[in-house]
């Protein structure tokens, strides 16, 4: 039984992409960079995602005790799925109704492999969390996170409009293993979302911004469920911020390069019922 694609959202609609299935590529001996594959019909997708399940080696991976996909099966399903696509690297854009993100912002790069089995584990995801990769590039980490099935949601926001497209398209060609999470992938700024269900975040903070970062953090404080952040550049000082460790992560612009972990500490709440107050934090405050 083949799972249908996950949900897709974002400025543009991906009806088109509603029926999908794993690209499959022979091994990459060195760098790729193919033109990103259109999309093909239903009635192709349907009879390549029967020949897939009839393959196992190719289109197929085995989910380990308890529903779980292990890093080697994950791995080799992106490296399948992305085979044939474009990369995001180079050039991009953005244009949010009248907002033009600032280039500066966008500079890309990706966590290898490699670098996914070392902090997969250091993030500490549980059942029942909502891990956000906020600024996700083509959506490797995040179908990576889905497939590795330990969460209940694994979502991608990126402003990129040419990376978005190429993630929505490799996220509707993927064949769900057993135990896949949900995932969803969006365009959108992330210092402008209202975030309602994020857990544990990974915020790729190098060439960003301060004031992205600020309203950022901001916003994603006022989420209840919001525990834990991984970046790459230390953090602006928060007083609800605790550093937890460093790991160290393979990337493609450092071959070893620290990330930050930092634990979200919460306010203390009075017999009242109300948030006591934090001498000096930039908390947005809440309306009485």
């Amino acid at each position: 039984v083949v799972e249908a694609p996950q949900k897709v959202g974002g400025r543009r609609a991906a009806a088109d992409l509603a029926v999908g299935v794993l690209k499959v590529a022979p091994p990459a001996s060195g760098v790729e960079r193919p033109e990103a594959s259109a999309p093909a019909s239903p009635s192709t997708t349907q009879e390549a995602a029967e020949a897939a399940c009839e393959s196992p080696a190719e289109g197929h991976i085995e989910a380990s005790g308890g529903g779980e996909t292990d890093h080697a099966a994950a791995v080799r399903c992106l490296r399948n799925l992305y085979g044939k696509m474009g990369n995001g690297f180079g050039n991009d854009f953005a244009l949010d109704g009248d907002h033009v993100v600032d280039s500066t912002n966008m500079q890309y790069g990706e966590i290898t492999y490699e670098g996914m089995q070392a902090l997969y584990p250091a993030m500490g995801l549980g059942k029942g969390d909502t891990f956000y990769d906020l600024g996700s590039g083509i959506g490797k980490l995040v179908l990576y996170v889905a497939m590795r099935g330990e969460v209940e949601k694994s979502m991608g926001l990126e402003v990129g409009d040419r990376r978005h497209r190429l993630a929505e398209t490799a996220a509707a060609s993927l064949v769900a293993p057993p135990g896949c999470a949900k995932f969803e992938l969006l365009q959108e700024d992330i210092s402008r979302r209202h975030y309602r269900d994020a857990c544990v975040v990974l915020i790729t903070n190098l060439c960003m911004d301060m004031g992205v970062q600020n309203r950022t953090l901001d916003n994603l404080y006022r989420c209840e469920k919001f525990r834990r952040i991984v970046t790459i550049c230390p953090l602006p000082p928060r007083p609800w911020l605790k550093l937890r460790k460093t790991v160290k992560i393979s990337t493609t612009w450092a071959k070893v390069s620290s990330w930050q972990i930092y634990d979200v500490l919460r306010e203390p709440v009075d017999k009242a019922g109300r948030d006591s107050p934090v001498r000096g934090s930039s908390r947005p405050q809440r309306a009485s």
